[in-house]
């Protein structure tokens, strides 16, 4: 004990000097081959804000300030792996997924991990990977609302996740930075919490793999477990949090307000995070009645853009379908495509902002839902209506809490606008999150 206590006072020397590291990513391979232009800059704006706070955190002298990024033409099979100072992307990935960036944060988790042999690391495995995802949840979804990815507010999705290397177990580690932060102490340097204490009891290991094993309480790391918490176990840890999620007692809504965000905040160069945070959704207190569909006359629709959405799955299934006049084109996109949460923390899936060009009155919209077109799926179901003149102030003008009508109309009243915010809670009648949306039109009848 006396041996790691010394070796975890050096780590703590290099973590309070790593802050003042510049860092650099070199790109190299087969980024020819990559068919979106701007994905490159993009990540390099990932890299520039995400990685200075996971090496604030977790950064050694053994991670790198600089990252290689490479981009393989002959890697089929997989998304992206991480090795010594480098990551590596598939081509194939990228083309099939442009606008997925989180993998890449996951990755530079593993860069300042480098963790290297100094704990078992095989198919039954999980402290490696779930800390990664750990890292891409905390340090680029959850520090701003346009990087926000889609994840389950209901808590029994977080509970149990069978100690998979890629499970469910975000909430459990914010519950560790939680209920055990790394604090400043009165001299200035940190006391340091759970996870990052287990983080630097594997980098002072210099003996036999460690086991993360979450049963048994004569491992190292169970040892450290019971030492700052008082439970024998992670899997004990486990139970309490379980028990706590049961009781109402914590919830995850968001990282503002923990009381370790001092040590990724005021970084030189780097804005301070957002910290969004879940809201409980306020609907329109009525609800319009159905009307049979209303298509003829002039849809004001039919001069419109679309400002922003959630998301799209590629430009035949894009946002500015669901306004082009043609029945049989659709806005589509999955839960996995929503690359702008914006309008997100308040249980909507997908979203649309349309743009009516100025100032338009009407009283009428109709929706042309999934099933005119693909029976098998299930119609958008939940929705709500919003209209605003700047596009920041909103006011809701209809709230449907189930409708499973093909195609519907609804009369919410003489209406003035120039904003229309489509949000959608349950896009796909409860399946998996995809909207599929044929046609919105709009009248003033």
């Amino acid at each position: 004990m006396k041996k790691w206590l010394a070796a975890m006072t050096a780590l703590i020397c290099l973590l309070a000097s790593a802050q003042a590291e510049e860092f650099h990513l070199i790109f190299h391979g087969d980024w020819d081959r990559i068919q979106t232009l701007t994905y490159q800059s993009s990540m390099a704006d990932l890299f520039e804000t995400t990685y200075p706070r996971l090496y604030a955190r977790w950064g050694t002298e053994q991670s790198p300030a600089t990252v290689l990024f490479k981009a393989d033409a002959e890697d089929h099979t997989s998304v992206a792996y991480a090795y010594s100072n480098c990551v590596v992307v598939s081509v194939d990935y990228v083309n099939r997924k442009p606008r997925d960036r989180g993998y890449f944060s996951h990755e530079l988790t593993h860069m300042v991990q480098s963790y290297g042999d100094k704990i078992e690391y095989n198919e039954n495995s999980w402290w490696v990977e779930n800390m990664a995802d750990y890292g891409r949840f905390r340090y680029y979804q959850w520090i701003s609302l346009d990087q926000m990815e889609p994840s389950s507010r209901y808590a029994e999705d977080w509970m149990d996740w069978g100690y998979q290397s890629y499970g469910n177990s975000q909430w459990f580690f914010a519950y560790m930075d939680y209920r055990y932060p790394t604090i400043p102490g009165e001299s200035g340097a940190r006391e340091y919490g759970l996870i990052d204490s287990i983080h630097l009891l594997i980098h002072a290991n210099e003996g036999e793999p460690l086991s993360d094993n979450p049963y048994d309480p004569s491992t190292p790391i169970n040892q450290t477990v019971y030492a700052i918490t008082g439970y024998e176990t992670i899997e004990a840890l486990r139970l309490r949090f379980v028990d706590e999620l049961e009781k109402g007692t914590w919830c995850f809504t968001g990282f503002a307000g923990y009381p370790d965000n001092f040590i990724t905040e005021n970084l030189p160069g780097i804005e301070n995070p957002e910290y969004p945070q879940w809201e409980d959704a306020v609907h329109a207190t009525d609800s319009a009645q159905p009307l049979e569909a209303v298509t003829d006359g002039y849809n004001l629709c039919a001069d419109a853009s679309v400002f922003a959405a959630s998301g799209y799955v590629n430009e035949h299934e894009a946002p500015e379908m669901l306004i082009d006049g043609d029945l049989r084109t659709k806005w589509c996109s999955t839960r996995y495509d929503v690359t702008n949460s914006k309008y997100g923390m308040d249980e909507t899936l997908q979203w649309i902002v349309i743009d009516l060009g100025s100032e338009k009155q009407f009283n009428t919209y109709t929706m042309i839902n999934t099933k005119t077109v693909e029976p098998y799926y299930g119609n958008v179901v939940c929705w709500e209506l919003l209209v605003s003149n700047d596009g920041e102030n909103w006011v809701s003008v209809d709230y449907q809490p189930y409708c499973d009508e093909d195609m519907v109309s609804f009369d919410i009243g003489p209406q003035s606008a120039r904003y229309l915010l489509l949000r959608s809670y349950d896009p796909d009648n409860g399946e998996v999150g995809t909207i599929r949306l044929y046609e919105f039109m709009l009248f003033d009848r």
